[in-house]
């Protein structure tokens, strides 16, 4: 078993080809490309950082190849699969960390944190630079955390709900993530309202 994301929006997105992010000198924005897979479109909406090198340094959000079920969930229309990306280089410093140089333990785990609390900060100013650019005042998008086993995709209505303010992603840590103790197995939703 393991938890996906999904993302929920007001409408869709307006972005740039994909094909343009190298066209207009490499800019950070919000970016599409129509995948083809077992003989059908989908939608898929990266945001790309400035610069970047490598696929999966992106946060984005794609039509659902496997559609799920959803009851009580959103009040949005549009539901995506959502991924986080991975910020440039982490995957090459951690290795490093956990298979390089022979670390004490706590030196390790002290290393360890630094780079998943890098990952964070990379993460939610990520998520923060997409939706500000898909949403006008006033709208929201719902995220959705929820366990499955990749056969039962009806999920119900989320056990544990909260409700922020867009610009208050950027200062609360593991904000994108369901909160410590809180059983997933039926969701967590986390709602986020451009409010300014």
């Amino acid at each position: 078993m393991s938890y996906v994301d999904y993302l929920s929006l007001p409408r869709k997105p307006k972005a740039l080809p994909f094909s343009d992010y190298e066209k207009l000198g490499k800019k950070a924005g919000l970016h599409h490309n129509a995948d083809f897979y077992e003989n059908k479109y989908y939608d898929c909406y990266s945001y790309l950082p400035s610069d970047s090198q490598s696929t999966g340094d992106e946060m984005g959000f794609t039509d659902q190849l496997v559609v799920a079920n959803f009851t009580n969930c959103f009040e949005n229309p549009l539901i995506y699969s959502f991924y986080e990306g991975m910020m440039p280089g982490f995957r090459d410093k951690f290795d490093e960390v956990v298979h390089g140089e022979v670390l004490e333990a706590d030196e390790q785990k002290r290393e360890l944190d630094k780079l998943h609390d890098n990952l964070d900060y990379w993460q939610r100013h990520m998520f923060y630079s997409a939706i500000d650019s898909i949403l006008n005042v006033g709208e929201f998008v719902e995220k959705y955390i929820v366990w499955t086993n990749h056969v039962d995709y009806d999920f119900g209505p989320p056990t544990a709900e909260r409700t922020i303010n867009l610009k208050d992603v950027l200062s609360m840590k593991k904000i994108l993530h369901h909160p410590k103790g809180t059983d997933i197995g039926d969701g967590y939703k986390i709602t986020i309202i451009k409010s300014e």
